[in-house]
């Protein structure tokens, strides 16, 4: 449905007042039709419809608030290896929203995006490994993830984050020999394609 993400983004606008003045009725008539769209386009297996879909039921745009409905949406986009959908449902297990908390499968679906060269699922993962979050802590792995993440994202604008940072405050808690064997794992990487 053409007119569904332009739906959804004038809703946007009236919800935070991009350009227009912030009017909450207008933006909620606006998400409603977003979501009448998205639904239609998630039904027929869409993997970017049920991620905003899933997106709009987590944040209650134009639809209830329902995180097991969006935890639903985030699945069947994720099983159709959708890296946003593995993202998402990654977030729902790690805070228990919509599904039971669960850390392993938080780190499995946040590994399945990582791997597709999403960069927050892998600066979550580096995260997990530094702070041994549903894993075995391992600092090289951690700075393997950093490392990449600053590849793509050495700054995160209006978050005040620095990755090359980040990076450079992992080595230096680390050994050389944990160091090189980052770099080379770092190096070595590819993203899955199928």
């Amino acid at each position: 449905m053409p007119g569904t993400e332009a739906q959804y983004w004038v809703g946007q606008m009236y919800h935070v007042g991009w350009g227009v003045p912030s009017d909450q009725t207008e933006a909620d008539k606006w998400f409603r039709k977003a979501a009448k769209g998205r639904r239609r386009l998630a039904e027929k297996h869409d993997a970017k419809a049920q991620v905003n879909l899933a997106y709009m039921y987590a944040m209650g745009y134009g639809v209830p608030l329902d995180y097991g409905e969006a935890a639903k949406w985030y699945r069947s986009a994720a099983e159709q290896g959708d890296a946003e959908g593995q993202h998402g449902l990654a977030n729902a297990y790690r805070i228990g929203l919509g599904v039971p908390e669960d850390h392993a499968m938080m780190v499995y679906w946040e590994r399945e995006a990582a791997f597709q060269d999403h960069y927050v699922a892998q600066a979550n993962l580096a995260y997990f490994y530094e702070h041994g979050k549903g894993v075995r802590k391992d600092m090289v792995r951690a700075l393997m993830w950093t490392i990449l993440v600053a590849r793509q994202m050495p700054w995160v604008a209006g978050m005040g984050y620095s990755f090359a940072e980040r990076r450079d405050e992992l080595i230096s808690k680390m050994t050389p020999a944990e160091i090189a064997e980052a770099q080379r794992l770092a190096r070595e990487w590819k993203p899955k394609t199928e």
